[in-house]
């Protein structure tokens, strides 16, 4: 990074999205540079001191914007670097346009696979200029199969719905993503692929079948074509321990597994 010169302010350029969809997500970056700018004024480097200037950009929730809101501040203000964060296609855009610039970039919360393996660079051919720490693919994978474990095992299918955009195409990645992470655990995965017309995303719906949390879910065995049945139990409402009424089972013959809680209780 250039070192400012002769008491030169050290101006650091900080995007987010502050309008556009993905406001809120950056909501806690505004927010922290809120509470440090009174606190970062000045910055020592060995025996020299220099004031430090926080300048906000707008990257308005999309790839054009995230690339203005870089350059104006390296451009118009002299930013020495740039912090961000967010944004499938934001984060992206921001980081690339500080590698093209020439200025060192920070930037957070994104699969750092996506970020780093979907902007094209490869172990032996690193970025320059931009820098980034976040969890991985693998890490999420890790954990959801903690949990999954936790309620029924291992081995047991697991739907996946991932969309065909640059997080989704890493989560599928036979070596990177999410999904290998997740089998070496021993879960199966069920992924309809990231259909990007409608009419393969109806027909992926018209072929499935598969088991859910209220029972066998089959849209080739009808009654109808385009219709699917969900089993019913009989329940009923009664006297409760915890509440004064509860929902009690108290019919499962269509119901395999479903265990009973009550005996019916005629009215009275």
């Amino acid at each position: 990074m250039r070192e400012p010169s002769g008491g030169q302010a050290l101006t650091v350029g900080v995007v987010a999205a502050r309008s556009g969809r993905l406001a809120n997500p950056g909501d806690p970056l505004a927010f922290a540079v809120s509470l440090l700018e009174p606190e970062l004024t000045r910055i020592r480097n060995g025996s020299r001191e220099y004031p430090v200037r926080l300048v906000g950009r707008d990257s308005r929730s999309t790839a054009d914007g995230a690339r203005q809101a870089v350059r104006e501040p390296v451009r118009d203000e002299g930013a020495r670097i740039v912090l961000t964060l967010a944004g499938t296609e934001v984060l992206p855009a921001a980081a690339d346009a500080c590698e093209e610039a020439g200025v060192p970039c920070v930037s957070s919360t994104f699969p750092w696979q996506v970020y780093y393996y979907g902007r094209g660079a490869r172990e032996s051919t690193p970025f320059r200029w931009t820098y980034h720490f976040c969890w991985g693919l693998d890490d999420i994978a890790e954990v959801f199969a903690d949990l999954w474990e936790q309620a029924g095992g291992s081995g047991r299918p697991v739907g996946c719905l991932w969309n065909d955009g640059p997080q989704g195409t890493w989560s599928r990645h036979a070596e990177r993503g999410f999904a290998p992470a997740a089998r070496a655990r021993g879960h199966r995965l069920v992924d309809p692929a990231g259909y990007t017309e409608p009419a393969a995303v109806a027909a992926a719906v018209g072929r499935t079948r598969l088991e859910t949390v209220a029972g066998p879910l089959d849209w080739t065995a009808g009654p109808v074509p385009n219709v699917a049945t969900v089993r019913l139990a009989g329940g009923q409402w009664q006297q409760g321990a915890r509440h004064d009424y509860e929902l009690a089972a108290v019919s499962n013959r269509h119901v395999e597994g479903l265990p009973v809680d009550a005996d019916l209780v005629p009215l009275r």
